[in-house]
């Protein structure tokens, strides 16, 4: 199972091509690593929200994670929790 760091890497799209499909392989064929993603995007999503994540880590998130419309909507869910 590939560590949190690496994790959060691709998530915001600062692995290689080949690390990023064999974090897709890992997460395809065991649950739990998904689930450990999914737990390290969450985080990744706090951090955003409570803004810790600075330079390169924040540009790449907004540049990145956020070009998708289900990421932009994991955030505004993960806003709305924070809010309530």
């Amino acid at each position: 199972m590939p560590d949190e760091a690496v994790i959060r890497q691709y998530l915001l799209g600062e692995t290689s091509e080949d690390e990023a499909q064999a974090i897709e392989r890992a997460y395809f064929a065991k649950e739990e690593t998904l689930d450990e993603v999914g737990a390290v995007e969450w985080d990744l999503l706090e951090d955003y929200l409570a803004g810790r994540l600075t330079g390169p880590s924040r540009t790449a998130f907004e540049t990145h994670y956020l070009r998708t419309p289900e990421h932009r909507r994991r955030l505004a869910v993960a806003r709305a929790l924070r809010t309530e």
